[in-house]
């Protein structure tokens, strides 16, 4: 029945993102529907409940592996750049949680040995939206806090002190999918979030990413980065994708 439900809103021939986000829609009121019916969580059947579906990171990854721009790799990871750090790997064209459920929760990486002990130096805090606006006060060598339309704003207006605080943030980004794609092989990484609509700051992350391999010395492969296709209705996408791929 759910997989007819799904079936009778996405077209056979073509999946566009309004006949996606409208098949997904419909899914979860029919899911609503049969929880009210049936006065319990259909999970109880052994299925993946809504909730697990609409897991944040992975619905946005699921949503770039089955109808984005990582379509086309078997491993890879995506790095959600928000209030703090949303991650997930993708392993043989799949999401890949671990065996506890942990595997991508990039927001709990250390960035300095000195302070491992606190959250001052985690991922989430260096490279959350507080660490860009702290990388933009100390170029301004100001306090006053700005929004992240502003910083870019300003940055796109030609401010060469907010641009070096969007560069500083983002060496730091490329610096931690540096150390991520040496760990887990990556053939492409796609950078998630509001801010990642920013060309600016996408070619940041790259031109500091090709620095690192400059200086690199060595003969490692160098992952692509690149925005992900998918924003606002990720997460229902990635949902759909699961479902198509649980039934097919």
């Amino acid at each position: 029945m759910e997989n007819r439900t799904v079936n009778l809103a996405i077209s056979t021939t073509k999946l566009t993102l309004r006949t996606i986000i409208s098949g997904i829609r419909k899914y979860l009121q029919h899911r609503e529907k049969v929880k009210e019916k049936k006065g319990r969580d259909p999970a109880v059947h052994g299925k993946q409940s809504v909730k697990k579906l609409l897991g944040q990171n992975q619905g946005a990854a699921n949503a770039e592996i089955g109808f984005g721009n990582l379509q086309d790799i078997q491993d890879g990871a995506v790095v959600i750049l928000g209030t703090g750090i949303g991650g997930c790997l993708i392993k043989d064209h799949k999401v890949h949680t671990g065996k506890h459920f942990s595997a991508g929760e990039f927001s709990f990486i250390k960035t300095n040995n000195l302070d491992p002990f606190t959250w001052n130096h985690a991922w989430c805090t260096r490279n959350g939206i507080s660490g860009l606006l702290q990388r933009v006060q100390e170029a301004l060598e100001t306090d006053k806090e700005y929004t992240g339309i502003e910083i870019f704003e300003m940055a796109n207006k030609g401010n060469e002190k907010v641009i070096a605080g969007i560069d500083a943030f983002a060496k730091e980004v490329a610096t931690q999918i540096f150390n991520v794609h040496i760990i887990f092989d990556c053939e492409k990484v796609a950078i998630g979030g509001g801010i990642s609509a920013q060309p600016l700051l996408i070619e940041l992350i790259n031109k500091n990413m090709n620095e690192i391999f400059d200086n690199l010395h060595f003969d490692v492969y160098h992952p692509e980065i690149v925005p992900c296709k998918f924003r606002n209705d990720a997460n229902l996408i990635g949902a759909l994708y699961q479902h198509i791929q649980t039934f097919k």
